[in-house]
């Protein structure tokens, strides 16, 4: 019963640092063994002197068109740049729901400490090769525009080849990115 009491009380203790919705429509970004795709979004200004450490993140996808019988993963991961070298080496992720949309969670394997203030970057890789059998990381419905994102923070980025370099979408007004929900948790 202890333990039952320990994770309500550690998820009611999350707090949504980012969203950009869940998708009101169908539409989105493959993911495969070639195009991974990421997001990049702000912490939060510092409201208290306890750190900002990364609970979990949700992120939906499509894959009602994926066969059950075929082997797929995702890989996601988190950063302070896409650019950079990446230390860490991601758990994968099984492709076990099939539905027009599947939330799916993924959880740091290490304690990730976010700076106030500063951009991230989550990103979604996955194995999948045959085109029409691909994941596909939907857009979430909020739209982000000067008015709500004055910094022009929140970008969308992919790539073209496996560890192929990255390139950033140009920043329209009223754009949308894939659907993710970013939760830490304040520690004293």
């Amino acid at each position: 019963m202890k333990l039952l009491a320990a994770l309500v009380h550690a998820t009611a203790a999350s707090e949504l640092v980012f969203d950009s919705l869940a998708p009101l429509g169908d539409t989105g970004t493959t993911i495969s063994k070639d195009k991974s795709v990421g997001v990049q979004f702000r912490t939060p200004h510092a409201s208290s002197s306890a750190s900002l450490v990364l609970d979990y993140v949700n992120f939906t996808l499509r894959t009602a068109h994926i066969p059950s019988n075929v082997e797929l993963w995702l890989r996601a991961d988190f950063f302070r740049t896409i650019y950079g070298p990446k230390s860490r080496s991601p758990s994968r992720i099984p492709i076990r729901t099939f539905a027009q949309q599947a939330t799916y969670q993924w959880v740091p394997d290490s304690r990730i400490v976010l700076e106030p203030n500063t951009n991230y970057w989550f990103t979604v890789h996955s194995n999948g090769e045959t085109k029409d059998e691909l994941p596909i990381w939907l857009d979430g419905a909020k739209k982000f525009s000067t008015a709500n994102d004055p910094l022009r923070d929140v970008a969308q980025a992919y790539t073209k080849t496996e560890r192929g370099p990255w390139s950033v979408l140009p920043l329209s007004q009223n754009r949308t990115v894939p659907s993710l929900q970013v939760y830490a948790k304040y520690n004293a």
